[in-house]
C-alpha cells in the first residue's frame, strides 16, 4: 500500500500526524507556485512532502503504541497487586458508587458478578449483603447512616464488624478529596478465636476445664462489689477427703479422672449463676452470688457433701471419697469489717480447716471465733 492508499484507507491515528501530512504535502505546491517553479519540481517537491508526511505518522504511531502498551502493563500490574492481597478492597467514588473492587472482597460478602461492575453502588451492594447474611446487626438504613457518618470524615479510621454469620472483620478507610473511599477489609475470625481460646486456657484448669484460681479470683473480686449494694456473696472452699490415698493405690491417672468425675458433680449442684473452680490439687472453690445467706450457703455445702460421698466408678475401680466445706460469707460473718478479697478467702480457708478438724465429711461456716482459736 502507498501513502496515498494508506490515508485515503485509513483514519490517521492522531489529529496531529494528519495536519502535519497536510500542512507538508500543501507547502511544495504553494512554494512552486510562488516562485514559478516547473511541473516536475513541483511533483518532486510533493513526494517529498509524502514521504516526510509518512515518515512522521509512523514515528506518532509508534509513539502512541508505546503509550498505550505502557498504561496495559500498568493497569495489569495494578491488577495483579490487588488480586494477589489478602485482604478484600474496594473503591468508592463521591457519589458511593464502585470504582474497583478485587476478587478477595467478592468472596468475603459474597457478592454476585453484577455487583463487581464498575459504577454499581453501595446501596445495592448493601441490600445484597443483607440478603446473604454477611451484615452487621443492625438494618441497611443503620449501616449506610454509619457509612455516611465516616464518608464525612477526612481522617481515616479502623472499625471491626461482627456479621450475624459469624465472621469478624477488621475495615481500615481512607478518605479520598473527592468524597470517596478506599478501603482494606480482613478477616480477623480465626485469629480472634484463636485468642480467645488462649485467653481461655489462660483462665481454665487444663484437666477438669473448670475456671483456674486466676479466673475464680476475677470473678470473686467482682462480685465483692456488688456487696456495696447489698447483695451477698459466699466462698465455700471444697477439698475432698481421702484423695491421696486414691493416687496411691490406683495410680496418677484414676485420680485424674476422678478430679473431672468431682468436678461435674460440683457442677450439678450448683446454680448456672454459681462458679465452680479449681485451685489446684483436689481444692476447689465455689462462688455463689445473691442468695439469701446464710441458708443458701448452708444448703448447698450440704449438697456437695452428700454428692461427693457417693462411690464413683472409674475404670472398673469403685473409687470412695467425700469432701469437708468451708463457708465464708460476705457482708454477713466477714472476717473484718472491711470486707476484702483476701479477708474473705482467708475466712473460707479458716472453716475448711475446723471442717476437717471435726472428723471430715462436713461443713463449717466461718465464725469470727475461729481467728481467735487458730491464733491460741
Amino acid at each position: 500500500m502507498n501513502p496515498f492508499q494508506y490515508f485515503s484507507a485509513e483514519k490517521p491515528r492522531t489529529v496531529a500526524a494528519f495536519v502535519a501530512a497536510t500542512f507538508v504535502m500543501a507547502l511544495p505546491v504553494a512554494v512552486a507556485a510562488v516562485l514559478g517553479q516547473p511541473l516536475a519540481a513541483l511533483a518532486a517537491s510533493g513526494v517529498l512532502g509524502v514521504a516526510l508526511a509518512w515518515g512522521l505518522h509512523q514515528r506518532l504511531r509508534r509513539r502512541l503504541g508505546r503509550v498505550l502498551e505502557n498504561q496495559r502493563a500498568e493497569r495489569l500490574r495494578f491488577e495483579t497487586a490487588i488480586e494477589n492481597i489478602s485482604q478484600g478492597l474496594c473503591f468508592f467514588d463521591g457519589q458511593q458508587r464502585l470504582i474497583v473492587c478485587n476478587r478477595r472482597y467478592v468472596e468475603m460478602y459474597g457478592l454476585s458478578l453484577d455487583l463487581t461492575r464498575p459504577g454499581t453502588t453501595l446501596g445495592q451492594i448493601v441490600d445484597h449483603r443483607f440478603k446473604a447474611g454477611s451484615f452487621p446487626d443492625m438494618s441497611t438504613d443503620q449501616y449506610l447512616a454509619w457509612r455516611r457518618s465516616i464518608a464525612v470524615s477526612d481522617k481515616a479510621s479502623d472499625t471491626v464488624s461482627e456479621l450475624k454469620n459469624g465472621r469478624i472483620f477488621a475495615i481500615h478507610h481512607e478518605p479520598m478529596p473527592d468524597g470517596g473511599w478506599v478501603a482494606t477489609h480482613e478477616d480477623i475470625t480465626e485469629a480472634r478465636r484463636a485468642q480467645a481460646q488462649i485467653e481461655q486456657m489462660a483462665r481454665s484448669d487444663s484437666l477438669t476445664k473448670l475456671p483456674n484460681r486466676m479466673h475464680f479470683r476475677e470473678r470473686l473480686n467482682s462480685a465483692l462489689v456488688l456487696t456495696a449494694e447489698c447483695t451477698s456473696v459466699a466462698v465455700l472452699y471444697v477439698d475432698l477427703d481421702r484423695f491421696k490415698a486414691v493416687n496411691d493405690t490406683f495410680g496418677h491417672p484414676v485420680g485424674d479422672q476422678l478430679l473431672c468425675a468431682a468436678a461435674q458433680r460440683m457442677c450439678s449442684c450448683v446454680r448456672q449463676t454459681d462458679l465452680v473452680a479449681r485451685l489446684g490439687g483436689d481444692e476447689f472453690a465455689i462462688i455463689q452470688i445473691g442468695a439469701t445467706q446464710p441458708l443458701a450457703a448452708t444448703a448447698l455445702a450440704n449438697r456437695l457433701v452428700q454428692a461427693l460421698r457417693e462411690p464413683f466408678e472409674i475404670d472398673g475401680h469403685d473409687v470412695q471419697v467425700g469432701a469437708s466445706v468451708g463457708v465464708a460469707l460476705a457482708p454477713a460473718f466477714a472476717v473484718s469489717a472491711d470486707i476484702g478479697l483476701e479477708a474473705l478467702l482467708k475466712g473460707a480457708d479458716l472453716a475448711l480447716y475446723a471442717a476437717k478438724a471435726a472428723g471430715r465429711g462436713t461443713h463449717r461456716l466461718f465464725r469470727p471465733s475461729m481467728t481467735a482459736a487458730l491464733n491460741d
